[in-house]
């Protein structure tokens, strides 16, 4: 089977903008878990990306349905040394 996304909300094209989630074994019952594997996959391409983004799952070239997937993180602070006084 052949899973892929797109993010809506980055107004990504299926198929031309597609982005493989083959190497992903799918072993989930429902959209959200590939919904949030995509994400893992498309934040591990781009750290800096801004959130939440809208994402289409497809398999075998069929759509599932979207997900709007949020980032949740903690705020890390750091002095940097050229800071100190």
């Amino acid at each position: 089977m052949k899973y892929e996304y797109t993010i809506k909300s980055d107004h990504m094209k299926y198929p031309e903008d597609a982005v493989s989630l083959d190497s992903v074994d799918f072993y989930f019952e429902h959209i959200y878990d590939m919904a949030e594997a995509a994400a893992e996959t498309e934040y591990n391409l781009n750290p800096k990306t801004s959130w939440p983004k809208t994402f289409e799952i497809f398999k075998n070239g069929k759509s599932l349905g979207s997900v709007v997937i949020d980032i949740e993180r903690v705020p890390i602070f750091r002095c940097k040394p050229e800071a100190i006084h």
